[in-house]
């Protein structure tokens, strides 16, 4: 101001001819405007002052926002270097405001995000638009968080798209969150589908045994209203042997077809009102193995060597390998026979140009890895006396069951007709009324049991019977 006033007093001295000609009312007039203009000035001034105090301290408000702000706030130049930070920004990096100045920025994103956080400045600065992106950044002291940028394209003191001012939040809670929710969402959808098919399961278990109760009842009534027509025919047809000393061959054939077709007949008979009223079974113990070679030798193939593990039979070939050091199991003889000897008589009859007929018995626990068989004789035994000490000092013994596995190399099962094999009645033969699998189903299953079967078609079928020993 001083300066200001000393340069206008040089050039008044140097208009002061120009001066000294005016008239005096004229002098007095610019002297009065003159301080008008001066008082001008001066309120002027104070407004000037004022909004120096108020833009002081709006900038004070301003930093002290900037700084204390829960969010971290940063100023980036062109290549990534950080020009400003506040407080909270240089707490979310674990270092002090003052060594961040200059500093590349890309030393705080994690090795894997490094192209993520380039390609994120480089949008900024071509689009000159906010952007967001969401990427892992580390503290100095090696400590990973999840982190959501968003940024815009700035201009410099010349006018310039050269900085770029970031804002960082923290969403590690958040990001964690999300993975909780996301991996729950997942085992909820798991258990609601668990619980779908155990409840189809259900369904179809209810129906399946109201269809038994039906067809039992149905099955029963007709097995004994076709005894008594049937019992005539055989008495009929035994008569007429004890009759015809020397028949013709024709009526001798007549006869044998009709003794034929009574067997038939009454095995049928014996099949439905095995169905309609199943007996509970007679539990003693036995050893399966016996068991299987009973079922053996009651169907087609009735000469089974006494020691090799193969049979030829017409065209078919019979493999047994039969585990000889398994537990013996608590089951009934006669049921588990029939139902053995329906999945094996299915197994030969898959088979009408031949094959083989491949049945194993083995131990499984269920913590085993492979089955006892595969072991050698020495290891299986150490392992069971090993489950045997452990039950006796009141440890929990692995469950043990036995499998037993009935394989074909037959046509195989067509994929739509495998859920429908347990069903009664339901058969894909010429011969038959659909009714041994779903008694086998049934005698397995009184027994504490379950059979499944895998099939591929042109390569045959296999039967798995799981028994528990005990």
């Amino acid at each position: 101001m001083k300066e200001l006033r000393n340069r206008s007093e040089e050039l008044l001295r140097g208009r002061a001819e120009d001066i000294q000609g005016i008239p005096g009312d004229d002098i007095q007039k610019l002297v009065h405007e003159l301080q008008v203009y001066q008082i001008e000035l001066e309120m002027q001034n104070e407004e000037l002052r004022k909004a120096q105090v108020e833009l002081e301290e709006s900038r004070n408000r301003y930093y002290d926002l900037y700084d204390f702000a829960p969010i971290g706030y940063f100023t980036f130049d062109q290549k990534g270097l950080i020009l400003e930070v506040n407080l909270a920004g240089a707490d979310l990096l674990g270092v002090e405001r003052r060594y961040l100045m200059k500093m590349a920025s890309s030393r705080f994103v994690a090795p894997e995000d490094q192209a993520l956080f380039s390609c994120h400045r480089n949008k900024v600065s071509e689009s000159k638009a906010r952007q967001t992106c969401k990427l892992k950044l580390v503290k100095r002291d090696g400590t990973p968080f999840y982190a959501q940028l968003e940024s815009i394209a700035v201009q410099d003191t010349e006018g310039n798209f050269n900085q770029i001012r970031t804002a960082i939040t923290d969403i590690t809670d958040l990001k964690r969150a999300e993975e909780a929710l996301k991996e729950y969402s997942g085992q909820l959808e798991e258990k609601v589908e668990e619980r779908t098919r155990e409840l189809q399961d259900a369904q179809e278990r209810l129906v399946y045994n109201e269809k038994l109760a039906v067809l039992g009842q149905l099955a029963g009534g007709m097995a004994h209203e076709l005894r008594n027509p049937l019992g005539a025919i055989k008495n009929a047809a035994y008569f007429l042997n004890m009759a015809l000393e020397k028949p013709e061959p024709e009526v001798k054939e007549a006869v044998e077809v009709l003794e034929r077709g009574v067997r038939t007949s009454e095995s049928i008979i014996n099949s439905l009102l095995d169905f309609a009223r199943p007996k509970p079974p007679a539990l003693r113990k036995l050893k399966i193995n016996d068991v299987l070679k009973e079922a053996l030798s009651r169907t087609t193939l009735p000469d089974l060597p006494a020691t090799p593990n193969a049979a030829q039979e017409g065209n078919v070939k019979v493999v047994t390998q039969l585990d000889e050091t398994l537990p013996t199991v608590m089951a009934d003889p006669d049921q588990l026979s029939q139902a053995f000897g329906n999945i094996i008589l299915n197994a030969i009859q898959a088979m009408p140009e031949g094959g083989e007929l491949t049945i194993t018995a083995e131990e499984w626990h269920s913590d085993d890895a492979i089955p006892a068989r595969h072991l050698p004789a020495t290891l299986s035994l150490a392992r069971r006396e090993g489950r045997e000490a452990l039950g006796k000092a009141g440890g929990r013994s692995p469950k043990s069951e036995i499998r037993i596995q009935i394989s074909d190399t037959g046509a195989g099962i067509p994929k739509e007709n495998l859920k429908k094999l347990f069903e009664p009645l339901f058969t894909s033969k010429a011969k038959g009324i659909g009714l041994g699998l779903a008694l086998t189903r049934t005698l397995v299953e009184g027994h504490g049991g379950t059979i499944e079967v895998k099939s591929e078609v042109g390569k045959g079928s296999t039967f798995t019977v799981k028994l528990p020993v005990g």
